[in-house]
């Protein structure tokens, strides 16, 4: 009825020949072995001035009463 769309090319990966879209490959690599290899960065790194809020570290400091100290174990 409709036509097919048409499907996007591969190429072999130079790490691992695994057959990648070429519109994903990174530098020759498929997703996965970019990643390894560090090509791309898996997660975003955020910067100390985006966060917003109270930090880990400063509850640290505020001990509630009725918090477990591990002597009555």
């Amino acid at each position: 009825m409709f036509p097919e769309p048409p499907r996007p090319a591969r190429k072999p990966c130079a790490r691992c020949g695994h057959p990648t879209r070429v519109d994903r490959m990174v530098h020759g690599f498929g997703e996965d072995c970019a990643a390894k290899l560090g090509l791309v960065v898996a997660v975003p790194r955020l910067r100390v001035d985006d966060q917003t809020g109270t930090d880990l570290l400063d509850l640290l400091a505020e001990e509630p009463a009725d918090c477990c100290d591990g002597w009555d174990r």
